[in-house]
């Protein structure tokens, strides 16, 4: 099989898998979507999510995208719930049951049990007629036109509107509750995603003692000076109360010297940069990097609460912190 063959076909179920959610989100209005989510949005419990075979994969994500957003949630196998484990819910909790068939034995049998207990149902699944559908007390249904595959038969294109269903249901939610990044990192402080929204500028600039900065009435040769020992390819200048009044990059005083000033007479003050865009120390630092690349600048300087100087890195060193 050649290259091109093998990309149609990749490129065949991507583009089956995005029609579908398409078709699903201009739906939504019409669906049980809007109730659920003021249910669960209502709710003091957990909301415990059943799924069997690839059902029960997507379950489990779906679950976890709602704990790290403020909806607790947990997993629980059918045929555990059947042994014992429905003993983890209480009066408070909702349970979202999955089956794209609707039809799924150990799914739909579970349905009595969380009735009597006075559960409240949610369910997924792809047959709004089904038993599962009928029996629930808000339904999230959808329709595919044909799974990915040639045969009609890998669960592909229903899996992925499973998955975002369960994203929507997540985010939905997490709007509602007012749930911010600052939220979001006490669930996720590790990895990454945790660096991104934990580390701030003041962890990772180097603080004015460390830093190349120079006063007003400095002279441009000393500057040069500065600039070759630090080596960050700038220098700010501050007034004596440490208030950043300018910059002055290395390309600046390479033109400076092509003019052939008195490099030792002539002052910073007389060609420095009075623009200066700054960031607080309190500021995430993948946030101050984006504002570096949206801005297009290289040099970082950081501010105290004051608006102090309190020092300085470039989008090199955040780059190399992975921002």
């Amino acid at each position: 099989m050649d290259k091109e063959t093998v990309v149609q076909i990749g490129s065949s179920v991507l583009a089956k898998e995005a029609n579908a959610l398409h078709e699903i989100s201009k739906s939504l209005y019409n669906s049980g979507f809007f109730d659920a989510v003021n249910l669960i949005n209502s709710s003091d419990g957990h909301v415990i999510i059943l799924g069997l075979g690839k059902s029960g994969h997507i379950g489990r994500k779906i679950s976890a995208s709602l704990s790290s957003t403020g909806t607790p949630s947990f997993f629980m196998h059918p045929t555990e719930a059947k042994h014992g484990d429905l003993g983890m819910l209480t009066s408070d909790d909702i349970v979202i049951l999955i089956s794209f068939s609707g039809k799924t034995e150990e799914i739909v049998n579970l349905m009595p049990t969380l009735k009597q207990r006075r559960i409240p149902i949610i369910s997924i699944t792809g047959d709004d007629k089904s038993p599962l559908a009928l029996n629930a007390d808000i339904c999230l249904s959808f329709k595919i036109e044909k799974e990915a595959c040639s045969f009609n038969i890998v669960p592909t294109v229903s899996t992925s509107a499973t998955l975002a269903l369960g994203d929507a249901l997540a985010i939905a939610l997490m709007e509602l509750k007012g749930f911010s990044d600052k939220d979001f990192s006490k669930n996720h402080p590790s990895g990454s995603l945790g660096k991104s929204l934990t580390t701030l500028v003041s962890d990772i600039v180097v603080t004015m003692e460390d830093s190349p900065y120079v006063y007003p009435e400095t002279s441009l040769i000393d500057a040069l000076v500065i600039l070759a020992e630090k080596k960050y390819g700038f220098i700010v200048i501050i007034n004596d109360k440490g208030l950043p009044l300018g910059l002055l990059s290395d390309g600046d005083i390479k033109e400076i010297i092509k003019q052939s000033p008195d490099l030792a007479e002539t002052n910073v003050s007389q060609f420095m940069k009075k623009t200066i865009k700054t960031v607080s120390q309190n500021t995430l630092a993948s946030k101050a990097a984006d504002y570096m690349r949206r801005n297009r600048i290289t040099a970082l300087v950081a501010v105290d609460k004051s608006s102090m100087f309190f020092g300085v890195s470039n989008i090199k060193v955040l780059e190399e912190h992975g921002f």
